[in-house]
């Protein structure tokens, strides 16, 4: 599994605060996000270019689960602004794939269908979707910002009035848009930020930065920030355990291999022979492996595995 970065050499527990300290960690998104209404008045915005927001309301404040894997451990934001437009805003930091694709679009399509459920008419609301990627680059968009809708590829023409967009930004080709600027506004700042884990200081600082920078400190001591370390003993205890997993499984399946080799380039093998060369550990048997047309008997077998 790919996190923002890998494990060095802190113990277990360090590492794993040091990912919910990270800037760019999905839980202070969310914690922040809720709280700093020119913030996330700011990140809707970026996705209306036809008027100016006044103001936007939170939809699923209190979300949240207990555990990894509950149904309910909600990190995206959704909100409205005053005209009633919804705004679905997550932040990404596990590579996605399409699993996570097409959740993102039946996310869409199951807000507009309540929309219609609620509603007497199709005359609905837009539902804007806004994926922050903080990961490798999804397979096949090679750009920073992408912006999808329904649109006629023959003709080269959107469908008006399209009740459904979707949005992908991508932190790891923000240096183009870096290079095509000349320099960093407000909203990629921010994408700066949860990409490199600190301010981009080529300017200063933008107000909204500093304030999320300032809300940092509380979020630390929040009890968000110990459900999302729980989270991610949760996450990391049940890789721990598949990655065992896989290892047993993969020595298991070179001592067998090892031993069939053996037992026909000898002739046989003793069940003494046998018993050592599955307990050996990996790098014993690693070892056998290279020298496995090298063995003449048994007792260069055992003086290896041993």
């Amino acid at each position: 599994m790919n996190r923002l970065y890998q494990q060095n050499d802190q113990t277990t527990d360090d590492y794993l605060k040091s990912i919910i300290a990270h800037y760019g960690h999905d839980s202070f998104f969310h914690y922040f996000m809720v709280r700093l209404d020119d913030v996330r008045l700011m990140f809707c915005q970026s996705m209306v270019k036809d008027r100016k927001l006044m103001k936007t309301v939170v939809q699923n404040a209190d979300y949240y689960g207990h555990t990894a894997h509950s149904k309910r451990f909600v990190l995206d934001i959704l909100a409205t602004d005053e005209l009633g437009c919804f705004y679905n805003i997550e932040l990404q930091c596990y590579p996605v794939d399409k699993a996570n694709l097409s959740r993102f679009q039946c996310y869409v399509f199951r807000k507009v269908d309540d929309e219609v459920r609620r509603g007497e008419s199709y005359d609905i609301k837009p539902v804007k979707q806004m994926i922050i990627n903080n990961s490798d680059p999804i397979e096949g968009l090679n750009e920073y910002r992408h912006h999808f809708t329904y649109y006629d590829e023959e003709n080269r023409v959107e469908l008006p009035h399209t009740v459904s967009e979707i949005y992908i930004v991508q932190t790891a080709y923000l240096y183009k848009e870096m290079e095509k600027k000349g320099e960093l506004g407000d909203f990629d700042q921010f994408m700066y930020l949860f990409k490199n884990n600190r301010v981009y200081d080529k300017i200063k600082p933008s107000r909204m930065i500093e304030e999320v920078i300032e809300m940092h400190k509380e979020y630390m001591d929040s009890n968000e920030a110990q459900m999302a370390l729980e989270r991610e003993r949760e996450i990391y205890l049940k890789n721990t355990q598949i990655k065992d997993a896989k290892n047993i499984g993969k020595k298991q399946g070179t001592a067998d291999t090892l031993i069939d080799i053996l037992r026909e380039k000898l002739k046989g093998m003793s069940k003494e022979c046998e018993t050592m060369i599955r307990e050996a550990d990996i790098q014993k048997l690693n070892q056998l492996k290279k020298n496995i047309f090298k063995v003449k008997d048994e007792e260069e077998v055992k003086e290896i595995v041993r």
